[in-house]
């Protein structure tokens, strides 16, 4: 297992989640494909996979690896919000060894209001209504 990541740059680093089709160069040291396609996945603020792929092509300078390119097709369940994108590696295990990250910010999906409007609920009966805020409750 690697110590520690890459800092990777991507272009386009800001994405319409709602959008066609989006092509993203990574680049940054340590893609290889020895057992597999290079893996992408995007990381929400809580951890969880928002969307992932296999790298399309490796991208190449001076005859060495600097990075991927892959395609992402459905950003639909990722909401506003900036994204850790990860590249992994494939092991000869089938396993991903994540060795890079970036940050990517998508847009054009922002979260749906909660169903209670906000959380602001009635005070009660003998206790004074505090002001509510439903942006922040």
């Amino acid at each position: 297992m690697r110590a520690a990541l890459f800092s990777f740059t991507a272009s386009p680093d800001a994405v319409d989640a709602l959008g066609s089709q989006v092509t993203i160069d990574v680049t940054g040291d340590g893609a290889e494909n020895l057992f597999g396609t290079p893996m992408i996945a995007f990381y929400n603020e809580f951890g969880n996979v928002a969307a992932s792929g296999p790298a399309n092509q490796l991208l190449y300078n001076n005859g060495a690896v600097s990075g991927v390119r892959v395609n992402v097709s459905d950003l639909s369940q990722a909401y506003d919000g900036t994204y850790t994108a990860l590249v992994h590696n494939v092991l000869a295990d089938g396993s991903w060894e994540p060795i890079g990250a970036v940050a990517i910010t998508i847009y054009g999906n922002p979260p749906l209001p909660p169903p209670d409007g906000g959380g602001c609920e009635p005070a009660p009966p003998d206790q004074p209504q505090l002001e509510c805020d439903p942006i922040f409750n």
